[in-house]
């Protein structure tokens, strides 16, 4: 018998594969997605809900890319499930009514990253291979909202460019995702990681920095507080053992992105062991 079992973070689901039957439980067990059929071609399946708490059993049926099922987590203020799952090009979150048994939302995604309440998506805007590359452009998904408010007015293929652009700069103010921005290409260094239930946290890096990005929630989806704190590099970084002109910040192999202990107010990232490396921790002063 096959064993499988792969743990996310805390408020999402457990991936439980026994066999051929695959079930995604949420940490406290009260939560169960299990894939009951799927047709020949794999583009639709069918999974079961099963919520503990109320004793009921939903049926929903999946019409999109999505393969597998990474995670899950259950908003409980609307009843919505929010699950991440995988295509064979990206990632793919799905909005879902149980209690209607069908899909309200569902778009591609990058490096998606669902707070620990399934209040917030906040990923990476996925691009077709044939669109212009205009670097890593961050956005935010408001689980709460209707999927038109959760759309830009330059949208144009629903799925594809789902949410709110956050960062950079530019395409927050914009509200655009082909407009460049300012400080040019931006490339995400790190998994998006949530600090809190409403604070989340990525590192980033355009041109010759990097900086530690910081996406609070609280104000809501319109008007978030967005923060770019830059790593001191020569602090970091040996620059004896860069090539000159070559881009010391890719140096920078995130490994961890967590509160700090003692203030709450500071994030300490740590990075991975390089020989360019002078130390592999920086404390950012952040609030």
């Amino acid at each position: 018998m096959q064993l499988v079992l792969q743990v996310v973070v805390a408020s999402a689901l457990l991936l439980l594969q026994v066999g051929d039957e695959s079930a995604w439980h949420s940490k406290d067990r009260s939560i169960r997605v299990r894939e009951m059929s799927r047709t020949p071609d794999r583009s639709t399946f069918t999974a079961e809900i099963d919520d503990s708490t109320t004793g009921k059993t939903w049926s929903v049926t999946f019409s999109n890319a999505t393969l597998t099922v990474s995670s899950a987590v259950m908003f409980k203020e609307q009843g919505r499930l929010v699950v991440l799952g995988k295509s064979s090009s990206a990632q793919m979150i799905t909005i879902l009514d149980p209690k209607l048994g069908k899909p309200i939302d569902t778009f591609y995604t990058l490096n998606a990253a669902i707070s620990p309440t399934g209040r917030w998506v906040i990923y990476e805007h996925y691009r077709r291979n044939q669109e212009p590359d205009y670097g890593t452009m961050y956005a935010v998904y408001d689980v709460a909202l209707s999927p038109a408010a959760n759309r830009v007015a330059t949208q144009i293929d629903a799925t594809i460019g789902a949410g709110v652009p956050i960062y950079p700069h530019t395409q927050r103010q914009t509200r655009r995702w082909d407009a460049l921005s300012d400080d040019n290409k931006h490339v995400s260094m790190s998994p998006i990681v949530w600090l809190s239930e409403t604070v989340a946290a990525v590192v980033d890096r355009s041109e010759m920095e990097a900086q530690l990005v910081t996406f609070s929630m609280s104000p809501g989806v319109t008007g978030p507080i967005i923060k770019a704190v830059p790593f001191d590099l020569a602090k970091l970084i040996n620059y004896d053992t860069v090539p000159a002109g070559e881009n010391a910040a890719r140096f920078l192999i995130t490994e961890s992105i967590t509160s700090s202990a003692d203030d709450p107010n500071v994030v300490i990232v740590k990075f991975a062991r390089l020989p360019e490396l002078r130390v592999r921790s920086a404390r950012i002063q952040v609030w």
